[in-house]
């Protein structure tokens, strides 16, 4: 399972890889054991605290780097020293990736919503629902936004008692988790369907009426099965119907479309004032702005980041490829011994990833 950070819980940042210190690289050997490419940082293995737990999960948030096992364990390591603020065993296996968000840590286990807080791993909520949540958990202090397979709704949950508030009704389930973007009078919700609607709402409390309408609704094409991502005041859709749509976030206009040859199923990485997508095998990077396409990565469809202009790229096979942001052209490929899941940050100034049993961090 290739790891990215992706979850967006709450979102947040997505995954990307920090450039690789090329003049103090002599091999062109990608080894997790040898750590033969950049300066070591730490390594830390999970079975300190986690005797044979494997990574599922990893998301760096911040100067924080979390960690879901296969024990059901939740890690919260200092990303700087690698050493662990605590460790929270988890009564049952998620159904969702955690959602990360500046005060604490959500996880749906089936009908029910474990909540801890990230300063200290307390557990703070730990109640089952009246639904089964159909997306991960999508918190805003008091309160969370999840879909739910019961009559195809939007479900607020309220944080604090871990009761069910009001509930938005659609033609169809909710197929991507809910993101809530903004600050103030500029803060919103957005949802998808699996029919295809992208709606906009105002993240109403629990204890409120709710939304009569959503602020704004689009229809695509096609199916949207990958989650939705926004950057700064542009949502980006990607849909089965090969389409990437750019909206303004706040009037759901649509800022531009990229069509491409494939269904669109994988969400899009934004970084550098570029947007990188995954069409089948390959990765297209456009230009944010305008959505122009500027290059392609054959056989590279896993993008990892852009750091100083150098972009990087992953394959199938577990190959990291390097290239000129600006122009597309490849630096240089180092192959990896098996396949390597990343986790990565452009703020933390390191290279994090894991070969199941250990996590990486170098410069």
């Amino acid at each position: 399972m290739r790891l990215l950070c992706l979850l967006t819980l709450a979102c947040l940042v997505s995954g990307l890889i920090l450039p690789l210190d090329l003049k103090a690289a002599e091999s062109s050997v990608f080894d997790p054991a040898e750590l033969k490419v950049g300066q070591v940082k730490w390594i830390l293995p999970l079975k300190e605290l986690s005797p044979g737990g494997k990574t599922e999960w990893g998301k760096i948030d911040g100067e924080d780097l979390f960690i879901l096992d296969t024990n059901n364990t939740l890690h919260c390591v200092d990303l700087a020293k690698g050493t662990h603020k605590w460790v929270v065993m988890l009564d049952g296996s998620p159904s969702y990736a955690p959602t990360v968000s500046s005060d604490a840590i959500g996880v749906v286990i089936k009908d029910r919503v474990v909540v801890v807080l990230r300063k200290n791993g307390s557990r703070v909520l730990d109640r089952r629902l009246d639904f089964t949540p159909c997306t991960p958990l999508a918190a805003n202090g008091e309160v969370g936004y999840t879909g739910s397979l019961y009559k195809e709704s939007l479900h607020s949950v309220d944080m604090g008692r871990g009761q069910s508030g009001w509930t938005f009704r659609f033609a169809e389930i909710m197929s991507t988790a809910p993101v809530i973007a903004g600050s103030g009078s500029n803060l919103f919700l957005y949802v998808a369907t699996h029919g295809g609607t992208v709606a906009c709402f105002d993240p109403q409390l629990a204890i409120e009426a709710g939304p009569k309408k959503p602020s704004w609704k689009y229809q695509a094409g096609g199916r949207i099965t990958a989650d939705l991502l926004v950057d700064d005041d542009i949502l980006f859709v990607a849909g089965e119907d090969r389409s990437l749509y750019a909206f303004g976030r706040l009037s759901g206009a649509i800022r531009w479309r990229y069509m491409a040859d494939l269904p669109l199923k994988v969400t899009p990485l934004v970084a550098g004032g570029k947007v990188f997508l995954t069409v089948g095998a390959d990765t297209i990077c456009l230009d944010q702005a305008t959505g122009k396409e500027l290059w392609k990565a054959e056989g590279f469809n896993t993008p990892a980041g852009v750091v100083k202009s150098i972009a990087y790229i992953l394959s199938d096979e577990g190959k990291l490829a390097l290239f000129n942001a600006d122009s597309g052209k490849e630096i240089r490929v180092v192959e990896a011994n098996g396949v390597v899941d990343v986790i990565g940050n452009p703020t933390a100034g390191m290279l994090v990833f894991t070969d199941g049993s250990k996590i990486h961090a170098f410069k």
